[in-house]
């Protein structure tokens, strides 16, 4: 017993009711919404098609596969269109809209 009469326990991971646990595919997705953060920046055409167009198929395993979120939000809140847009890259912005993204 610790002092105060208090049992000692080992520290064991929870999560609250409702919250939702994040796996190695969320952390996968992570990294490639920021990859998709900064191909946005920097006017990368042919990057964000690829990233957004790995979000297709289906089946059992598509969680796994998931692409990026095109209405991803970086720690400021923009989005991968805000860049685009701010730096002028209309072909990103077309390609961005085709592919459901918000403004």
């Amino acid at each position: 017993r610790r002092a105060g009469g208090c049992a000692e326990t080992s520290a064991v991971p929870y999560a609250l009711p409702g919250a939702r646990v994040a796996g190695p595919q969320a952390a996968s997705a992570m990294g490639r919404e920021q990859e998709l953060l900064k191909a946005c920046e920097d006017g990368k055409v042919d990057v964000v098609e690829k990233l957004v167009s790995s979000k297709k198929g289906g089946g059992k395993l598509a969680s796994f596969r998931r692409g990026p979120s095109v209405n991803a939000r970086d720690a400021t809140g923009y989005t991968p269109l805000h860049f685009a847009a701010l730096r002028g890259h209309y072909e990103v912005c077309q390609v961005l809209l085709k592919h459901e993204a918000n403004a």
